[in-house]
Parts: C-alpha cells; sequence; structure tokens
C-alpha cells in the first residue's frame, strides 16, 4: 500500500477493500499476504486482486 493510499483510508475517502493473495504453486487463496504459503510452503504469492 502506497503513502496515497495510506492518506485516502486515513481521510476516510477510500473505502476499506480485501485483497486477495494465491500460492502459484498450490493456487491456494488467502485474505493476507504470507511470504511462504503455508499449504505447499512455495514462496510465490502474488494479489490476485480486489474482493
Amino acid at each position: 500500500m502506497g503513502v496515497l493510499e495510506r492518506a485516502k483510508r486515513a481521510s476516510g475517502l477510500s473505502t476499506p477493500e480485501t485483497l486477495r493473495y494465491m500460492c502459484l504453486e498450490c493456487e491456494t487463496q488467502f485474505d493476507v499476504q504470507h511470504h511462504a504459503c503455508p499449504v505447499c510452503e512455495a514462496y510465490d504469492i502474488r494479489r490476485t486482486g480486489r474482493v
């Protein structure tokens, strides 16, 4: 999240959104970003979009 997004959230100009992340190895999805997948322990976690 960049400085501009933090400022928007702090001022109430932006609505909170949930970002989805996905392991590209096993395709497990998460609501929080992990450094390593807790399912298959791969390190290729990517943001998929907003929910």
